[in-house]
């Protein structure tokens, strides 16, 4: 049986960000959250510490939990209808994997089939093994320069150094609020960072997540973090 526990990152210091981590919670808690998870924990950054300040102790607070998979949330996200129940089922499909819950557009996620293979996540809702969180936790200690300032490319090299694809559920159960909230870390990009297929008012419950046909392949270069890391 699929559990969760859930940690979000959470940008305290940024008046917006404190507006939307409400929303969020609200989310959560019309979905009934604290009912059917083992455990939900804000992570507040009030000091500007940076984002793997944040991301490493939401990471540390899953390899604690007694669940058997932990989400790392951001605090400018939406989630999907009934995301709280559906995303047991979205698990339960590649429970040994790491999910990315959003992914920003790409030409060969097309929607074509029902999931995607990444090189890489996107930080806004992350998914993985509570057994994985601890070895991503040694083995990024181990491997990548503490003053890499980025949160979800250290899990993207853990995955490309490990040998892992990430799977991408589509559609997506998650959109991130890139023309609502500003990056707190000076990001800027032509387009907006947004879901090209977000379920919205859909649930996942009224799709197959065990319909692995035809998946979609989008693997990227990712070779200018390499600089970051200590053993090559």
């Amino acid at each position: 049986m699929i559990t969760i526990s859930c940690a979000i990152m959470h940008a305290s210091f940024s008046a917006e960000r404190r507006q939307s981590v409400q929303q969020l919670q609200y989310q959560l808690f019309e979905q009934d959250a604290k009912k059917h998870w083992e455990s939900i924990k804000i992570v507040e950054d009030g000091y500007k510490q940076g984002a793997w300040w944040t991301a490493k102790r939401c990471w540390e607070n899953g390899s604690l939990s007694n669940a058997t998979h932990h989400i790392l949330m951001q605090d400018d996200i939406v989630i999907c209808n009934d995301f709280v129940n559906g995303v047991k089922d979205v698990i339960a499909a590649y429970s040994n994997d790491i999910i990315s819950l959003f992914h920003g557009p790409r030409k060969a996620f097309d929607g074509s089939s029902r999931w995607g293979l990444s090189e890489g996540v996107w930080g806004q809702a992350i998914v993985m093994p509570v057994p994985m969180v601890k070895e991503f936790l040694e083995w990024e200690k181990r491997n990548i320069d503490p003053s890499f300032p980025h949160d979800d490319s250290r899990v993207s090299l853990f995955a490309i150094k490990t040998k892992r694809y990430v799977k991408v559920p589509f559609p997506n159960l998650v959109n991130h609020r890139d023309t609502e909230v500003k990056s707190v870390m000076g990001n800027r990009w032509i387009k907006p960072r947004v879901s090209s297929d977000f379920l919205g008012s859909r649930s996942p419950k009224d799709f197959d997540w065990t319909d692995k046909s035809n998946q979609m392949k989008s693997i990227n270069s990712f070779t200018k973090y390499n600089k970051y890391l200590i053993n090559g």
